[in-house]
């Protein structure tokens, strides 16, 4: 693991640069776990391939986060407490980013710039029954299904919920 981080207080940004991953923090308190409180965003260099377990979990005051990598560095959704907060990306990695977890869970997603990313939405669906065959249609380029199935208390109904991502 050849990481290095930096706190700028002046600004709140904590930087974390290098290749490779970081640790997990589930029974050690990360090196910035003093500054935790203080820290307002997060800027990960491109090399970053693993967040570590509990890494930012305590950031309470975390506005937003930068990424720069293009493949999304794996994490776990408790790598951080707060997902109402601003993710800046490279433009291109957008889909790749929205199809990860926790990276999708995210409320905003913008460039690295800090401009609002245009964020393809799925127009509305057409779904029919033919043959047999449950069949869900979508005009937007390039959307792809995500699915999974449910059991409902009621009478042990199975229901299927699809979300459709561009």
């Amino acid at each position: 693991d050849d990481l290095a981080w930096n706190y700028y207080g002046a600004t709140g940004t904590l930087t974390i640069v290098g290749t490779g991953s970081m640790y997990d923090y589930n029974e050690d308190a990360p090196p910035w776990e003093e500054l935790q409180e203080s820290v307002t965003k997060i800027v990960m260099g491109d090399g970053i391939t693993y967040i570590g377990y509990c890494s930012f979990y305590g950031c309470s005051a975390l506005s937003s986060i930068k990424v720069l990598a293009i493949t999304p560095p794996f994490a776990n959704e408790n790598t951080f407490s707060n997902y109402n907060i601003e993710l800046c990306i490279p433009e291109e990695a957008v889909k790749t980013y929205q199809e990860a977890t926790p990276w999708n869970l995210f409320a905003t997603i913008k460039n690295l710039n800090g401009e609002d990313i245009e964020v393809k939405v799925c127009s509305t669906p057409t779904i029919s029954y033919t043959d047999g065959k449950v069949i869900f249609a979508c005009d937007t380029e390039e959307a792809t299904v995500k699915s999974s199935t449910t059991v409902n208390g009621a009478g042990d109904r199975n229901v299927l919920e699809f979300d459709l991502i561009p």
